[in-house]
Order: structure tokens, then sequence, then C-alpha cells
């Protein structure tokens, strides 16, 4: 399984707050590669990496993962792994980190410039909220106004920038579902992945 710098875009999502819990101060890798982060009054949800494991260079010592698992990122972890991937590389999955195990059984992420390997731990299981009961499930409505907090709106271009390359169309489509309910961002990056936010409305007197 691996993950590109657009799966760590959402990091932005996650909380950076050492009050709140810890369920909310992490990146979830689904099985599927799927990345995920929130705060609970966000959220952020990039799909797959379009590569594959057999994409990726043969390492000595790891192993990609036999069964695909939930895997768990601190933030102090996703920003390492990011920092590591190599940029513009002539191979793409060199621009990515594996997913895999290690000679000891751990699951970690490997990237690699093929000269050195870097690895990173993951966090233990946490019991992460179902963020897939937050999607609002009404249609779509049109509203004369509506608030947000702008510390979280400086988060979702954040996100945005990381997620699409420099040179790609910054549009994001915005859904509104009615007073109260989440609002609904989504955007495409030229990869083929796709970017899916949740911004929960603020209340403004």
């Amino acid at each position: 399984m691996l993950i590109n710098r657009a799966n760590l875009s959402v990091r932005h999502a996650a909380s950076n707050d050492p009050d709140r819990a810890a369920r909310m101060s992490v990146v979830l890798v689904e099985p599927d590669g799927t990345t995920v982060a929130t705060d609970a009054h966000m959220l952020a949800r990039v799909s797959p990496c379009p590569l594959e494991d057999a994409d990726f260079p043969v390492l000595p010592n790891t192993m990609p993962l036999s069964e695909p698992k939930q895997v768990f990122f601190s933030l102090e972890m996703a920003k390492g792994i990011l920092k590591a991937l190599p940029k513009r590389s002539v191979v793409p999955a060199l621009e990515t980190a594996q997913i895999g195990l290690s000679s000891s059984g751990d699951v970690i992420a490997s990237v690699t410039d093929l000269q050195r390997v870097q690895t990173f731990a993951t966090e233990k299981d946490f019991a992460f909220p179902n963020y897939q009961a937050v999607f609002p499930k009404g249609k779509p409505v049109k509203i004369d106004g509506i608030g947000f907090n702008v510390l979280l709106l400086a988060n979702v271009l954040a996100i945005v920038k990381d997620f699409k390359d420099a040179k790609a169309d910054p549009g994001l489509k915005w859904t509104f579902y009615g007073a109260g309910e989440p609002v609904l961002l989504e955007t495409e990056n030229g990869e083929g992945q796709t970017l899916t936010m949740l911004l929960m409305p603020y209340k403004v007197e």
C-alpha cells in the first residue's frame, strides 16, 4: 500500500491541540489507501494513491502488507514522511511511501531515494471517529448566507495547496445541505485522486 503527498495533505485537518483526544491527532490510512483526518470541526479525505506496491522498489528488511489494514500515523510521523519524500523524481514511485512490515513484524512506512531508506513508525490502533456517518445524506440546498471559522478556512486552503500540483486548476466545489449541516468540499488532482472535505458551519452574530 502506497501513500503520496496528496494523501498526507489531510494532516492539516487533524487536531494540534494536546488537550483533545489522541484519536483526533492522527492520520488514518484505510486498507484501500484512502487517508482521513479530522478535528471534529473539519474532516479531510483523500482517495488512494494510483500507484501500487509492485511499482515500489524492493527494500531490504521490509515487505508489503500481506493483508491491508487500518494504519495510524501521528502528526509528527506524517510530517516526517512528507519531508523525506523525494521531489520531482524521474521514478514516480519514489515520491510515495510504502506501508509494510519490518523484519520484526512492525507496521512501518518506508521512503527511499534508492540511496538510503528511511522508516517511520505507526501508532497503536485508535477508536477513530465513525467519519462515514457525518457525511450529509440529504439533497443540496440553496442558502442565503453562512459563516465559517477563518482558522478552519486557512486549513482548507493548506490542504488544497498540498493536495494539488502548483500548476493544477485550484477549483474547489462547495455543496451546501442546510443550516447546521456540514458543507461538502470536493476537488481532484492531476493524479486522478479526489479530495473530499467536510466543514462545519460557524455561527456568526
